[in-house]
């Protein structure tokens, strides 16, 4: 069954109504923001990514690399053309709202989910490749997957829409935090095992500074957790439990701070790699070879 596309009761105000239009702008102008920083960090280094990564051989690490720089800039793009949609000029109809509420789930999900196996194979080769490591953090990906899947069907079918102000969510039921808390179990758990990793060598990598990759692993996976942190979980939770409908559209997932951060630090670790080693290597420089993994052998 669709979700219900109408006006939420907190929105029978002509000061509620008001009040979500002006938060959904400030998410609007949020976004714009976003993407001028993702081109602008692209432009920055689109010199290296020609270099290292159009030229290199065809594989799966060169098409991730290019599906997460450039989709972060494509549908935060296309999700930025409908926010202007304010009074509905578009056309939604109640089917194609509650299909493009479908739509900017899907875009944002795939967005992360796919920096997700980038950051879980750079463990699997930072641990050497230990099947151990492979077989926690993949079920624990699959879990963190089913999980938030799970609670945005529910949600999809239990929340409130508004095609009137241009097809924005107006309110989403409590358990929507489910989705967020297991996201950042997962992210806590890549947090930990990578810096494990780096206490383990901490020498190491003192001696070697910034030219470390491990170093750039650390400063990239703290950048990305605070954000990760910061924003969407405690956020979510108390506009849930305020049951505040003026600040829902912002809540629901679009592919701005959190994804755009993590879109951002994913390229850039690979673009260091290989223009530091020449290529692809997840770990620390050691002469010894299980410290030292190949990542396009994996």
């Amino acid at each position: 069954m669709p979700a219900e596309i109408l006006l939420s009761p907190a929105l029978n105000s002509q000061d509620e109504i008001i009040r979500t239009l002006t938060q959904a702008q400030t998410s609007r102008y949020v976004g714009v923001a976003a993407l001028a920083f993702l081109v602008w960090d692209m432009l920055l280094n689109i010199a290296d990514e020609v270099e290292y990564i159009w030229q290199a051989p065809s594989g799966w690490v060169k098409w991730a690399y290019l599906f997460i720089r450039h989709w972060a800039i494509l549908s935060l793009g296309v999700l930025l053309a409908q926010g202007t949609n304010t009074n509905n000029h578009l056309g939604f109809t109640d089917r194609s709202c509650y299909n493009w509420i479908i739509a900017e789930t899907v875009i944002s999900f795939l967005l992360f989910w796919a920096v997700e196996v980038v950051l879980s194979i750079r463990i699997y080769a930072l641990y050497a490749r230990s099947k151990v490591i492979l077989y926690t953090v993949g079920l624990l990906f699959i879990g963190e997957t089913v999980t938030a899947t799970v609670t945005f069907v529910r949600t999809l079918s239990k929340g409130k829409y508004s095609v009137e102000l241009g097809c924005v969510v107006t309110w989403v039921p409590p358990f929507f935090i489910a989705a967020w808390i297991a996201l950042l179990a997962f992210q806590t758990v890549l947090f930990i095992l990578t810096m494990v990793h780096w206490f383990r060598n901490v020498a190491l990598t003192k001696s070697l500074g910034r030219q470390s990759i491990l170093y750039v692993f650390v400063r990239d996976g703290i950048w990305a957790y605070a954000v990760m942190f910061g924003k969407s979980p405690p956020l979510t939770f108390f506009r849930r439990e305020a049951n505040n409908a003026t600040l829902a559209t912002v809540s629901y997932p679009h592919p701005q701070p959190p994804h755009v951060q993590t879109a951002k630090l994913a390229p850039r670790s690979t673009l260091f790699q290989m223009g530091s080693v020449g290529h692809f290597i997840y770990g620390i420089p050691c002469t010894s070879k299980p410290a030292s993994t190949e990542f396009a052998d994996l």
